[in-house]
């Protein structure tokens, strides 16, 4: 009788976890439905990107619909929206030209041109280039415009072309070929023109060559040529190990350039304009610009200057100057410092005035707004904007009528302050108009002739709407699309819950979102799990529908989690002194008002349960989710941990510099994870590609390594041939996401293997 009982339960017992087991199955296969690659064929015309018809007033954009891609053509005088070609009729062309069967919806081009007469259009099919007549709808193929190297670059008329040979600068005249060497004492390491991209990466096993770019600015006239100069003589590489090459047993190694915060010597670039008509070439008396802090050169429209927007290592000062393209004298028009950190992400110039006035974004009253500046004495003209709001750009500037059209989010009382608008004042900011008053976050495009722009607005529980409106009053002329989203309702999936509480100061407003999964029952008790990047340079929580939707948030959330995101002090977008909570003290997390949000939140919501709270992030986020079980780890459990920044002096030398200052001091120390690794606790998943060389993966191998000295349980997962975006999107790196929260977070077995399609 005894060993009966036993048995029964015994039996029981299997029932339970085999139902059980079967429910977190269907959970998996249900999440794998959520992910963004799935929902995004789904959802329906999310966006409206216009693309101009140069020489006219029409734009065209592309509609996702269920039938396929509609190609739609606008036309703002007459308020009209059609298709912009009879789509049956052009398979019907492709087809017959091709040989290749194509449906009037799924046509499978690219590259689309229309001319201003809107009498052929030109695409590319697979590798060729075509033009049909839209009368006739004859098909025929057409020479591919000229593509010059990545080491070229053709004068504004056409007539000359400049490249780079032997690390010079030389000249090419298109109709005779003959050459002219501009440059003569270029070198490997210090050439002319010779730009290499931050990702650019060189096959050190295979002695592969570098190949540069050209990084040179003609004058609109074509008689004067901007040249940059790169010194990487004292620059210093990173490595990354490619352990499974495309063919052969060997790994390969691969190299480059990429200053890490703290650096002393980093590359540098240097300016020189060459004057084609009297063949000189004079050098800019601008001091060697570190590269990350070079923010982009601009010609005067009458040839005589150039522009330059730069910082000083530190960020503490940045300046808008002018040089003499004859003489190289440079002058500066303005300069603005800190005690902090000139954010680059705020600033932004444009002149006006026929340049004799300068317009730029500055935070030096507290908030972000917009300043008139005197281009020849620097002297502030008057300050355009002011309030407790934040201007975030200058969109278009009517320089006849004298109006600056411009976004900013937080003016609108008693609306979330991330929410972007568009308004327009005058050049002494007498007046602010609003353009755009719908509740939600707006994203702008102006038309060719500014006259109209297209508006894409939402917000994370009101589908996107894209409408055409004037640019004078903002009335809305005609709607252009409106998303379709019908795909969640049928999968019974609820917008993320909009939550505003305060923060660790008891007054400061803090807002993110709340993902619940699509079964929620709030008799149960729910896991959360906090998603988390607190880099101070944007904000984490989405705010337009289509960031809403597709996230991961969504999937981990439908494996019985609560997932929230929290924007806490020291991220982006409000105060400086908001803001400012960051400077030097990344290492903060916001995580005081993290703990506080869902606390907060606890107490409303009592199905979260605090006891069992997780993070996950990737990139500066991955940092977080370590530094949460090393600073509050009597709050957060369990972490999963991707291509994180473990230290900043491992990052790129910009971002930390900017955020934590230079030189890197003692701060950097106490803010490190790899060297505060014996104070971690809990259950830790760190996830890295091999290939990642926007943060190394060394970043995530010596976390390994000061936990193993530190004799501590963590699991390190390295994925071969993966660089960083590639790791987000990783199918088995997600589902091994899923499985760690869900054993360690969760307490249950997850499915043995699940292989996300």
């Amino acid at each position: 009788m005894y060993l009966k009982k036993i048995l029964t339960v015994i039996w029981l017992s299997f029932i339970v976890v085999m139902t059980f087991g079967q429910d977190m199955l269907q959970q998996y296969e249900r999440a794998e439905l959520l992910l963004p690659r799935n929902l995004k064929n789904k959802i329906y015309t999310q966006w409206v990107a216009p693309k101009p018809i140069e020489g006219s007033d029409f734009f065209w954009y592309t509609a996702k619909t269920a039938d396929g891609t509609k190609y739609q053509l606008v036309n703002p005088i007459k308020n009209s929206k059609v298709l912009a070609f009879n789509h049956e009729k052009m398979a019907a062309a492709i087809t017959k030209t091709t040989k290749d069967t194509v449906s009037a919806y799924k046509l499978g081009i690219s590259n689309i041109e229309f001319n201003k007469e809107l009498k052929w259009v030109r695409f590319k099919k697979d590798t060729l280039l075509f033009q049909c007549n839209l009368n006739t709808y004859e098909v025929e193929v057409v020479e591919k415009p000229t593509e010059y190297k990545k080491t070229e670059s053709i004068s504004p008329d056409s007539s000359q072309l400049a490249f780079i040979k032997d690390y010079n600068i030389w000249l090419r005249s298109v109709s005779t070929g003959k050459e002219t060497q501009l440059t003569t004492d270029g070198e490997e390491l210090y050439p002319y023109g010779g730009s290499i991209s931050w990702y650019f990466t060189q096959n050190e096993s295979a002695n592969q060559a570098v190949e540069f770019e050209i990084d040179v600015d003609w004058s609109k006239d074509g008689k004067k040529l901007l040249i940059s100069r790169y010194d990487r003589r004292n620059a210093q590489k990173l490595y990354m190990y490619k352990s499974l090459p495309e063919k052969g047993w060997r790994s390969e190694i691969y190299s480059y350039y990429r200053p890490l915060a703290g650096d002393s010597l980093v590359t540098t670039v240097e300016y020189y304009v060459a004057n084609l008509e009297i063949s000189k070439v004079v050098k800019l008396d601008l001091h060697p610009i570190p590269t990350f802090a070079n923010y982009g050169t601009e010609w005067s429209k009458d040839n005589k200057l150039v522009y330059n927007i730069f910082y000083e290592r530190g960020w503490q000062k940045g300046s808008f100057t002018k040089t003499n393209a004859v003489t190289g004298k440079t002058k500066v028009i303005y300069s603005e410092t800190s005690n902090t950190y000139v954010d680059p992400m705020m600033g932004e110039y444009k002149l006006i005035k026929d340049e004799k006035e300068l317009l730029c974004l500055s935070e030096q009253d507290g908030w972000n707004h917009i300043y008139r500046i005197n281009t020849e004495t620097g002297a502030i003209i008057n300050q355009v904007t002011k309030g407790e709001y934040v201007v975030r750009n200058i969109n278009y500037v009517d320089k006849k009528g004298k109006k600056i059209y411009f976004t900013a989010n937080g003016k609108e009382k008693d609306r979330d302050p991330y929410y972007e608008y568009l308004y327009v004042t005058d050049y002494a900011g007498k007046s602010v108009e609003l353009l755009t008053p719908e509740n939600a976050y707006h994203n702008i495009t102006f038309t060719n002739d500014n006259k109209f722009f297209v508006d894409n607005f939402s917000r994370v529980n009101l589908p996107n709407k894209a409408v055409l409106r004037n640019t004078k009053t903002g009335k809305i002329i005609i709607t252009l699309e409106n998303t379709d989203a019908s795909i969640l309702d049928s999968l019974g999936v609820t917008a993320p819950e909009q939550y505003v509480v305060k923060g660790r100061d008891g007054k400061t407003d803090i807002y993110g979102v709340i993902y619940r999964p699509s079964n929620f029952n709030a008799n149960k008790s729910y896991p959360v799990i906090d998603y988390s990047y607190s880099g101070p340079q944007t904000i984490v929580t989405p705010k337009t529908f289509s960031r809403g939707v597709l996230n991961m948030n969504y999937a981990i959330a439908e494996l019985g989690f609560i997932v929230v995101t929290v924007d806490g002090l020291g991220s982006a977008w409000r105060s400086k002194e908001f803001h400012d909570k960051s400077y030097k003290n990344l290492g903060d997390i916001g995580g005081p008002d993290h703990i506080k949000a869902i606390k907060t939140l606890a107490e409303k919501y009592p199905y979260m349960d605090t006891t069992r709270v997780g993070m996950w992030g990737h990139s500066a986020g991955g940092y977080d989710a370590v530094r949460a079980l090393i600073a509050y780890n009597n709050f957060y459990k369990v972490s999963v941990s991707s291509a994180g920044n473990h230290d900043h002096r491992i990052a790129k030398a910009w971002w930390p510099e900017v955020y934590m200052g230079y030189p890197a001091g003692k701060h950097y120390d106490e803010q490190s994870n790899i060297l505060n690794a014996s104070k971690l606790k809990g259950k830790l998943l760190l996830a890295h590609g091999d290939l990642d060389n926007n943060v190394n993966p060394s970043g995530s191998t010596r976390m390994a390594a000061e936990l193993i000295k530190a004799n501590k349980d963590f699991e390190l997962l390295m994925i071969p041939n993966v660089n960083h975006g590639g790791l987000w999107w990783d199918s088995y790196f997600i589902r091994k996401r899923w499985d760690f929260f869900v054993k360690n977070l969760m307490g249950v077995e997850p499915p043995l293997e699940y292989k996300i399609k």
